[in-house]
C-alpha cells in the first residue's frame, strides 16, 4: 500500500536545476519533431499496379474529365442546400419550416454518399436496390429533425445549439440497430467483415469534421480578440496534431494512410482557416493565417520538388543498372527483376491489398500455395 507523506508548512519548493530542466526541453523539442517531420509511408505493389494500369488505360480527356466531373454530385448538392432559404432565428420553432427542410435534405445527403462509397469499395457488399438506401436515408433525416424538434418543444431554445452535431447520436445508434437488424450486408467471412471494418473507419475518420467543426467555430467566437490571436497561433501545431493521429489511426493500411492523413487532414485546415477568416475580430489574426497559409503552401511545394528530383535520380540509375542488359524477352527480365532479393522485399514488404488489387489471380488459392513463402515473407 503506498503510503503518501505530509509537506510540512514551513518546507518551500526546491528550485529546479538545470539538469531537470533539460530532460523537459529535450522531450519538448522531440515532441515537436515528431509533429512536423514527415510522415513515413508507401503504397504496396497492388495499389502501384492500378496506378500502373490507370496511367496506359486512360487518355489525358479521361482523367480530365474524371477531375471535373468528379466534385459534380457534391456541388449539385450543395447548390440544393443553399437554395433552401434559412429561417430567422427571431421566429419560434413552429415557423422554422424551412430550416428543418433544409437540415432534413443534409442528413439525408450524408447518410446516402457513405452508403455509396462503401458499395463502391466493398465488391460483395450487398447495400440492396437504390429504393432500400433511399429510406434508409430518409429515416435518417427523420431522426434528425425529430430529435431537434423533440429538444426545441421541450426547453423552448431554437434555434438549437449544434443542431447538426446533436441528432448525431440517436442517428448513429438507430443506424446501427437497423444494420444489424438487416444481415445481409455481405458474406459471413473473416476477409469481408475486414474490408468492410476499414471501410468503417474511414468513413468515420472522414465524418469526423461534422463533430470538431461546430466546438472549435463557438470556441473561436465566443473569445476576444487578443485569445483569437493566440489560437490563431496555434493553428500550425493543432493541424499537424490532427493530420499525426490520423497517421497514427491509419498506418496499418499503406494504400489508404496517405489519401486519408493528406484529404481529411486537410479539410480540417480547410475549417480551421475558414472559420478564422470569418469571425477573426483583428487584423493581426489574419494577417497570422495568411502568413501561415502562405507558408504551407510553399513548404508543400519544396517538397513536391525534392520527391520529383529524387524520383528522377532514381530512374537515371535505374536505367543505368538494370536496362543495359535487357533483351527481348519481357517475361525474362520481369523474372530477372522479380528474383532479386532487393525487388523482392519491396514488392512484398506489405501485404497486397486486395481492397484495391485489380489482378484477380491474387484471390487464387493456386497463386497463395505456389508463392506462400514469397508473399508471408
Amino acid at each position: 500500500m503506498a503510503v503518501v507523506a505530509p509537506t510540512c508548512i514551513e518546507a518551500k519548493p526546491q528550485d529546479e536545476s538545470p539538469s531537470q530542466v533539460c530532460p523537459q526541453i529535450g522531450s519538448a523539442s522531440r515532441w515537436l519533431c515528431f509533429l512536423w517531420t514527415r510522415l513515413p509511408g508507401q503504397y504496396t505493389a497492388s495499389k502501384l499496379d492500378a496506378f500502373e494500369q490507370f496511367r496506359f488505360q486512360s487518355s489525358h480527356w479521361k482523367v480530365l474529365a474524371i477531375l471535373l466531373l468528379t466534385p459534380g454530385p457534391c456541388l449539385l448538392a450543395n447548390l440544393l442546400l443553399e437554395s433552401i432559404p434559412l429561417a430567422d432565428p427571431a421566429t419560434d420553432f413552429r415557423h422554422s419550416v424551412t430550416f428543418q427542410l433544409r437540415h432534413f435534405f443534409a442528413s439525408v445527403i450524408q447518410t446516402t454518399f457513405p452508403a455509396l462509397v462503401k458499395k463502391n469499395c466493398v465488391p460483395d457488399v450487398a447495400i440492396g436496390s437504390w429504393k432500400l438506401v433511399a429510406a434508409f436515408a430518409v429515416s435518417q433525416g427523420a431522426i434528425a429533425i425529430s430529435t431537434n424538434a423533440v429538444i426545441s418543444l421541450s426547453t423552448g431554445v431554437y434555434p438549437v445549439p449544434f443542431a447538426h452535431f446533436t441528432p448525431s447520436i440517436p442517428m448513429g445508434v438507430i443506424g446501427t440497430l437497423l444494420c444489424y437488424r438487416r444481415q445481409a450486408w455481405g458474406p459471413e467471412s473473416s476477409d469481408f467483415r475486414a474490408k468492410n471494418t476499414k471501410v468503417d473507419h474511414r468513413l468515420a475518420m472522414e465524418m469526423l469534421p461534422i463533430f470538431v467543426y461546430p466546438v472549435f467555430t463557438a470556441l473561436f467566437m465566443s473569445l476576444p480578440s487578443r485569445e483569437q490571436l493566440w489560437l490563431s497561433l496555434l493553428l500550425p501545431v493543432i493541424k499537424l496534431a490532427l493530420k499525426r493521429w490520423l497517421w497514427l489511426v491509419s498506418r496499418s493500411d499503406g494504400d489508404l494512410v496517405g489519401g486519408i492523413t493528406c484529404c481529411v487532414g486537410h479539410l480540417y485546415h480547410i475549417l480551421f482557416t475558414d472559420v478564422i477568416l470569418q469571425n477573426a475580430k483583428s487584423v493581426q489574426t489574419l494577417s497570422v493565417v495568411v502568413l501561415f497559409n502562405v507558408g504551407q503552401m510553399l513548404l508543400n511545394c519544396r517538397y513536391i520538388m525534392k520527391d520529383a528530383s529524387a524520383l528522377e535520380i532514381a530512374k537515371q540509375q535505374l536505367q543505368g543498372e538494370y536496362l543495359k542488359n535487357l533483351t527481348d524477352n519481357a517475361a525474362y527480365n520481369a523474372m530477372r527483376f522479380a528474383n532479386e532479393s532487393d525487388v523482392a522485399d519491396k514488392l512484398h514488404a506489405q501485404q497486397p491489398s486486395a481492397l484495391l488489387s485489380t489482378y484477380p489471380g491474387y484471390h487464387r488459392k493456386a497463386f497463395v500455395h505456389r508463392h506462400s513463402k514469397r508473399v508471408r515473407g
